[in-house]
C-alpha cells in the first residue's frame, strides 16, 4: 500500500483554553512557524470563541471539538467566589479533555502536544508541553494560595516542559510575580521562559512618525457577560470624548451582525465584531492610545506596539487585576475598575506614560519551537 503523502509529516496537537480569546491569539504564532516549515501537519483542539478565531486565522488547519463546559461569569457579586463554586466543573473540564486526547490518539498518531492552560491535555506516551505565565497564580483569598500553587505544580509536573511566555528576567518582565521567583526552577525544574508570545510583527522603524489615524482603539474581549457589561458602560462616555476612535468587539462568531443601537453611535466612533490578525496589526499601529481587559496576551501585543495603555481588569479577575496594578506602578498603564472608570481622565493621565516595551530575551520562541521540534524530527520514523 502506497504511503499518503500527508503521512509522512510530523503531526503537532495544539490545545489553547477557550477563555476569552488570549489563550487562542498567542498560540497563532506557534501555528504560523509550524506551518511556514512545510515538514509539519497542525491540528487545533478547542471550542466555542477560541477555536472559531483560529478556523478563521487557519482555514487550512484542521479543527477538533473538544466540548468542554462553559465557565460563567457572573453580572454581579464577589468573582473569585461564583469561580470557586464551579471548582468542579473546572475539575470535570480538566477530565474532560484529557479523556477526550486518549480516545483521540487512539484513533490516530501525534508527534507531539502543545496545550496552553490546559491541565487535561498531557499524554505520558507523547512530547506534552503547556504554556502559561500563571505558575504563582493569584487568588482572592490569600489562605487557598499555597494549596492552589501544590495543586497547580502537581498538573504541570505531567508536562514534559512549561514554556512561560516572557523574559527570565526576575527585574525586567511583563508578568511580574505570576511567573517569577528565585526559586522557580526549583519549584518547577521543567519551566522554560520562551519569550513574548504574540501574533503581532513589530511595526517598521520608518513608521514610528507616521501620522496616527485614532487617538483611542477599545479592544473588548472576555468572558460574557462581563464583556457586554464594560460595552455597556464604555457606550456612556465614549460619544463624548474627542478624537477618532475605533471599537473592535472582539466577536469572531458575529462577523457582521452590528446592533441598532450602535447606529445611533456620532461619526467620529467606528465599530466592527472583529479584526483578524492583519486588520488589528493596522488599528493598534495607528492608534496612540488603547483602551483594554488587561490579560496577559493583551499587556503582549501592546509591547509588541509599544503603546500606552488603559486598563479596566475583568471585576474580580485577580490575574487582571494584579497585571494592571503592577504595570500602573511602573507608570506604563492607567487603570481603573469596571465599576468607576472615567475615560477622560484616563486619557489624561495616559498622556504621561512609558509606554509598554518588550523585555530582552536570550532565546526567542522561534528557537525553542524549533529545537523541539527539531527533536521529534530525529525520532520520527522515516
Amino acid at each position: 500500500m502506497i504511503k499518503k503523502e500527508e503521512d509522512k509529516l510530523l503531526k503537532i496537537l495544539i490545545a489553547p483554553l477557550n477563555w476569552g480569546l488570549g489563550h487562542a491569539t498567542r498560540c497563532i504564532p506557534l501555528i504560523r512557524y509550524l506551518l511556514e516549515r512545510g515538514d509539519i501537519e497542525v491540528c487545533v483542539a478547542s471550542e466555542g470563541a477560541a477555536l472559531r478565531l483560529l478556523q478563521r486565522e487557519f482555514p487550512q488547519v484542521r479543527t477538533l471539538e473538544i466540548g468542554s463546559e462553559t465557565i460563567i461569569y457572573p453580572k454581579s457579586g464577589t468573582l473569585s467566589w461564583h469561580i470557586a463554586r464551579q471548582i468542579p466543573a473546572i475539575l470535570r473540564n480538566i477530565r474532560h479533555e484529557h479523556h477526550f486526547l486518549q480516545q483521540l490518539l487512539q484513533r490516530e498518531t501525534f508527534h507531539g502536544i502543545i496545550s496552553d492552560n490546559r491541565y487535561g491535555m498531557y499524554s505520558p506516551h507523547i512530547p506534552s508541553v503547556i504554556i502559561t505565565h500563571q505558575i504563582f497564580l493569584k487568588t482572592a483569598y490569600t489562605f487557598t494560595t499555597p494549596v492552589i500553587w501544590r495543586v497547580l505544580r502537581r498538573w504541570l509536573l505531567r508536562f514534559e516542559a512549561c514554556w512561560v511566555p516572557d523574559s527570565g528576567d526576575i527585574q525586567n518582565n511583563l508578568s511580574g510575580d505570576l511567573a517569577h521567583s528565585n526559586t522557580l526552577h526549583h519549584w518547577l525544574p521543567q519551566a522554560k521562559y520562551i519569550g513574548a508570545l504574540s501574533r503581532f510583527e513589530p511595526p517598521p522603524a520608518n513608521t514610528a512618525n507616521q501620522p496616527l489615524k485614532y487617538r483611542l482603539l477599545v479592544l473588548l474581549s472576555g468572558p460574557e457577560p462581563q464583556r457586554t457589561c464594560l460595552e455597556d458602560l464604555l457606550l456612556q462616555q465614549l460619544p463624548s470624548i474627542d478624537g477618532k476612535i475605533m471599537i473592535a468587539r472582539g466577536l469572531p462568531q458575529n462577523s457582521d451582525i452590528i446592533p441598532p443601537s450602535f447606529e445611533q453611535l456620532p461619526q467620529h466612533i467606528s465599530i466592527c465584531n472583529y479584526l483578524d490578525t492583519p486588520a488589528l496589526q493596522s488599528a493598534i499601529a495607528a492608534s496612540e492610545y488603547v483602551l483594554s481587559r488587561s490579560g496577559y496576551t493583551t499587556v503582549m501585543d501592546l509591547a509588541v506596539f509599544q503603546k500606552k495603555a488603559l486598563f479596566i481588569p475583568t471585576p474580580g479577575q485577580t490575574e487582571q487585576e494584579y497585571l494592571a496594578q503592577m504595570l500602573h506602578q511602573r507608570r506604563q498603564a492607567v487603570t481603573a475598575p469596571q465599576h468607576r472608570f472615567d475615560i477622560a481622565a484616563m486619557l489624561h493621565e495616559a498622556a504621561a506614560l512609558r509606554p509598554l516595551q518588550l523585555p530582552n530575551t536570550p532565546h526567542s520562541f522561534q528557537e525553542i519551537l524549533k529545537a523541539w521540534v527539531e527533536k521529534k524530527i530525529e525520532h520520527f520514523p522515516k
